[in-house]
């Protein structure tokens, strides 16, 4: 019985299908025929019955026979050095109906192999150009396309185009070739001293699918942390350890996170303290022994070469913070804000200074003055001068319109205010007058005496007859009219005696 790899057959498309017949020694017989043809110099009868082979196997759903089959065709093309047939039949073989990718594949093998028998320049750089165009996108050729593109990469570097052999390397998607670039990108930054490319290319390295361990992901991110921070300060050093900060990738190694924020901060660092205390302890400057990184990068020099880079780096946070915060300040006040002496203070702000990482910083040696911005000509100091003085007499000429507002709208609520408490006043004498009115009217008996002398006489001793307890139920009757108004006419009430 055969086993279940010869009598199953996998299509391009994904389908599974049982083989219909075993035609292996019909292949025989047409490869005996086809090697007697060529030998009779009749390479196209040759190949038209391999090509008939080749489709009757592959109806017939024959996986090995079809794949024996193409690879008769392609070796017989290269034998005979029928390049430009080559590449019809290579691109016939790979659009076919029904394609079987185990045939494909081991077609593609055989033109990989024996691609280096092509002296022809030419003929072979179109040959992989054609081979990379029929396999890209499919999985199952991945590495012989990885392989061909390796190769023109090669041509081209070789024929002087730089450019060009790096584009195709960069276009390729393979893990395997992406790591060995990156891997090359790292010692070439290394030796150029160029940091923040480091951390970038070993950020790009945990990102790659290859790496399923998290230990080595997690040491590629702590090794592009440790070069983003020794790179010297520019904008793309500063973007880099912005972006980290942000990053959820380097929620994994929280200590390392830390260290980035005391670099974005705007804060003094200090180095005994916030670095030797903490940070020694996890050794962030030597790169982690592993099977991805040169001996140079592990060796102890360079470790070292990294600590007192980080001590620059630290003197060179503390010194942009100094600049920030203060114009004018005593050169040993500086030295005794970063932790150094002096002498090295001055020699290090010098550096800075030539470099342009301060660029308008000035030190005067005899008073030991160092001044982070520098001195106004006559003739800005005169204009800054008149735009002050503009300024602040728009601001007087705004605060006298808002107190003259003020005092008007006092002003008139003031004197409103005045009318209604005499409203009120004369409510209440009016209200007295009309009570002892009726009163006198009651104890008099002559209706016809005149009662003129009797108001007035009324109105001047009206407080005086007046007693406390009639005084008390006129003042709660006064309470009661203002505190309960009626409520069926609200509305009249609130427009008759408005509230303030």
């Amino acid at each position: 019985m055969n086993p279940p790899e010869q009598i199953l057959g996998e299509f391009g498309d994904g389908r599974v299908v049982k083989m219909l017949a075993d035609m292996s020694k019909e292949v025989e017989q047409v490869k005996l025929e086809a090697e007697r043809l060529i030998s009779d110099e009749m390479f196209a009868a040759a190949l038209e019955k391999l090509c008939d082979m080749e489709r009757r196997t592959r109806l017939s759903a024959d996986m090995n026979s079809n794949a024996t089959v193409q690879v008769n065709i392609v070796s017989v093309c290269f034998s005979e050095k029928q390049y430009d047939i080559l590449k019809e039949q290579i691109i016939a073989l790979s659009k076919k109906r029904s394609l079987m990718k185990y045939a494909n594949s081991k077609m593609v093998q055989t033109c990989v192999e024996l691609m280096p028998s092509v002296s022809c320049k030419k003929a072979k750089f179109e040959l992989i150009e054609t081979l990379r165009k029929t396999t890209e996108g499919k999985i199952y050729v991945e590495v012989e396309r990885a392989r061909l593109t390796h190769m023109l990469s090669q041509m081209k570097e070789e024929d002087g185009d730089i450019e060009g052999a790096v584009k195709v390397l960069l276009e390729l998607q393979h893990q395997d070739l992406k790591f060995k670039y990156y891997k090359l990108m790292i010692l070439l930054d290394l030796y150029n001293k160029n940091y923040v490319g480091v951390s970038n290319h070993y950020y790009n390295l945990s990102e790659t699918e290859t790496f399923h361990d998290k230990s080595k992901i997690v040491t590629f991110l702590k090794n592009a942390v440790v070069y983003a921070i020794l790179a010297p300060y520019s904008t793309e050093q500063w973007s880099t350890i912005s972006r980290m900060s942000e990053d959820g990738n380097f929620d994994q190694i929280p200590k390392y996170k830390e260290l980035v924020q005391l670099f974005i901060k705007e804060e003094i660092i200090s180095w005994k303290k916030d670095i030797l205390g903490v940070y020694d302890k996890l050794k962030a400057w030597s790169v982690s022994s592993t099977d991805y990184v040169e001996e140079y990068v592990e060796s102890q020099e360079h470790t070292l070469a990294n600590l007192e880079q980080l001590q620059c780096r630290v003197g060179e946070h503390n010194m942009r913070i100094v600049s920030k915060y203060y114009s004018r300040i005593y050169l040993n006040r500086i030295a005794e804000l970063v932790d150094w002496n002096v002498e090295k203070t001055e020699e290090f702000l010098c550096k800075l200074i030539v470099n342009g990482t301060i660029p308008l910083a000035k030190i005067c040696r005899p008073s030991g003055v160092v001044t982070f911005v520098p001195k106004k000509k006559s003739q800005e100091e005169l204009d800054d001068w008149a735009v002050g003085t503009v300024d602040v007499m728009e601001k007087i000429n705004k605060v006298t319109h808002l107190i003259l507002k003020e005092r008007m709208m006092y002003k008139n609520v003031h004197s409103f205010c005045e009318e209604e408490d005499s409203d009120e006043e004369d409510w209440f004498t009016d209200t007295l007058f009309k009570r002892q009115s009726s009163e006198y009217e009651d104890d008099f008996d002559d209706p016809d005496e005149n009662t003129e002398d009797m108001y007035v006489e009324v109105d001047e001793t009206t407080s005086e007859s007046l007693s406390e307890s009639e005084l008390k139920a006129i003042e709660s009757e006064m309470e009661k009219k203002s505190v309960e108004p009626d409520k069926t006419s609200e509305v009249e009430v609130v427009f008759d005696r408005p509230f303030f």
